[in-house]
């Protein structure tokens, strides 16, 4: 069962429209993901990749730039494939947008019965109640010998409890997964081999809903309340673990065989 719908990604992004699809790989929010994604992808600069959920297209942009990758996108908000388009586009980025619902998405209907070299989403098996179904398509469009990557935030944590506390409409929307529950889940879908699953940063506050909740209610002066969580999160880069608790992310590496 869908956790979210339509209208509500609709409605999410217009309050968040992107102007930019360029961004550091080295900010702190997504470092470690960064270097986790240079120790394990071909180096070779060939092949198809897909992101499913992929407005506004920044990991189009990135996983172009950065690996040489042929951009596939699949979002099932049309306004929002639209826009993603028309921005990489402006970019020169060459990636084509799929305005589909990714689990009628058939390979063969874009490029070839084998599937995609490299299909990954940041953020998307999360809004479901039971991810099983989400996990196997990602390896249903994967060639075999190709590779799925899959984040999502560790509301299993205390972002999610956090989010809980700051925006229940949003927390409503996760399942609350943890890395646990994101490898049962590649378990039971079968037919990959993970080849890393960890979680991804020591302590973060950007997947809790609080910066966007703070900015809504302290407007102009949103800034001075963010500073000593900026600190919080700068100063437990340097003395934190990454664990199931802090941890913003957990990320899965696999290969389907």
């Amino acid at each position: 069962m869908r956790l979210s719908n339509k209208s509500q990604w609709e409605k999410r992004w217009l309050k968040v429209r992107k102007k930019s699809l360029t961004f550091d790989p080295e900010q702190p929010s997504f470092r470690e993901t960064h270097q986790i994604l240079n120790k394990y992808l071909p180096k070779q600069k060939t092949g198809k990749f897909l992101e499913v959920g992929a407005y506004p297209g920044k990991y189009l942009w990135y996983f172009y730039k950065y690996f040489g990758y042929e951009p596939w996108g699949v979002e099932y908000v049309e306004s929002c494939s639209r826009l993603a388009q028309e921005m990489l586009d402006k970019e020169d980025i060459p990636a084509k947008m799929i305005n589909d619902d990714f689990f009628n998405l058939k390979a063969k209907d874009h490029v070839d019965e084998a599937g995609w070299d490299l299909v990954a989403s940041f953020g998307f098996v999360e809004h479901f109640d039971d991810p099983v179904d989400a996990v196997a398509k990602h390896l249903e469009v994967t060639k075999v010998g190709g590779l799925v990557i899959i984040s999502v935030p560790n509301h299993a944590g205390w972002n999610g409890s956090i989010m809980r506390f700051v925006d229940k409409e949003k927390w409503r929307q996760h399942n609350g997964m943890s890395l646990d529950d994101l490898v049962k889940a590649f378990d039971r879908a079968g037919g990959n081999e993970i080849i890393f699953s960890d979680y991804a940063g020591h302590i973060g506050f950007w997947n809790a809903a609080v910066y966007p909740k703070l900015k809504s209610v302290f407007g102009p002066f949103y800034l001075f309340t963010r500073i000593p969580l900026l600190l919080i999160e700068k100063i437990g880069r340097w003395i934190i673990p990454n664990n199931r608790i802090t941890s913003p992310e957990a990320i899965i590496i696999a290969r389907k065989n």
